[in-house]
């Protein structure tokens, strides 16, 4: 059987980016494979200690996530794709996860909790053509046919967390962000509501927030929920974000007082910076006459 393969082409491969990576697609059992973190906790028989530390899997969140795909679980996203955002993990010849770490967290928990799903997958790995027969826990994986340097491995992960957003441009990721803040309160509250993958890009190699950048996406999030679809209050706000922000910080302090309402938090916010607009325009014009 084989998978992701063109015509006049030797070898299975996946794609990174837009460069083939040989692989061979081969069916082990969950021992074999080493992840990241195993219920939240960073496991310490994993061989890439560069990845484990810039991993974000230990948060109940991460870990309720996990455990919510694994009762929705669809075996069609655990085998073949093109690319090593979907489809089976990707492991080195030692079998570390270089990409896929929720992946198999997620088969975990539905060998555990899910026996339909953990059935579902079995009858599809058999169905490919895999004897799984005699395996309790089988897992499908792309194991990567060349040795690798850990700088190329890091490479193929940071590549595999890129989601779809990512290709956004940044207004457009500013107001994708802000669809999330409605019922949380602060940055911490509302960056547990992101994809893992994008949690991931906001975490120093220490494995801690890099506060800098979540307060920057934060505020640009709370920059497009305040503007909406007002084109000229955006552009305004763009132009003198840092007055915007201080009129934003000051209301979320209210608001975490109790002194001002979640439902008047943007209409207050929105007109304080039409205020603040309305008087440059007139000490503007006032210079220019």
């Amino acid at each position: 059987m084989r998978f992701c393969r063109v015509a006049g082409a030797d070898e299975d491969f996946v794609y990174v980016g837009n460069r083939r990576l040989p692989v061979n697609y081969r069916v082990v059992d969950m021992g074999q494979v080493r992840q990241s973190h195993i219920g939240g906790v960073a496991n310490k028989d994993y061989g890439i200690k560069e990845l484990q530390n810039r991993a974000s899997r230990g948060t109940s969140a991460d870990d309720a996530v996990l455990r919510q795909r694994a009762q929705d679980f669809k075996p069609e996203f655990m085998v073949d794709s093109p690319n090593t955002q979907y489809g089976a993990p990707v492991v080195n010849k030692n079998g570390d996860v270089i990409a896929g770490n929720g992946r198999v967290e997620t088969l975990r928990y539905v060998y555990e909790d899910n026996q339909a799903g953990a059935d579902a997958y079995k009858e599809r790995l058999q169905s490919m053509g895999f004897d799984v027969a005699d395996m309790e826990h089988p897992i499908l994986v792309r194991e990567v046919a060349d040795d690798l340097t850990t700088e190329q491995q890091i490479a193929i992960a940071d590549a595999s967390n890129v989601s779809e957003i990512s290709a956004f441009d940044h207004a457009s990721q500013a107001i994708q962000d802000s669809k999330l803040l409605q019922g949380t309160n602060g940055a911490i509250e509302w960056v547990q509501k992101l994809p893992i993958t994008e949690r991931q890009r906001l975490f120093l190699n220490n494995g801690k927030w890099d506060l800098r950048a979540l307060n920057q996406r934060y505020n640009d999030a709370l920059l497009a929920w305040i503007c909406a679809t007002c084109l000229l209050l955006f552009l305004y706000c763009d132009f003198c974000v840092d007055v915007c922000i201080r009129i934003i910080d000051f209301f979320c302090v209210m608001m975490s007082c109790r002194c001002v309402s979640y439902m008047c938090f943007v209409p207050m916010c929105r007109f304080i910076i039409i205020l603040c607009a309305g008087f440059m325009l007139v000490c503007l014009l006032s210079v220019v006459m």
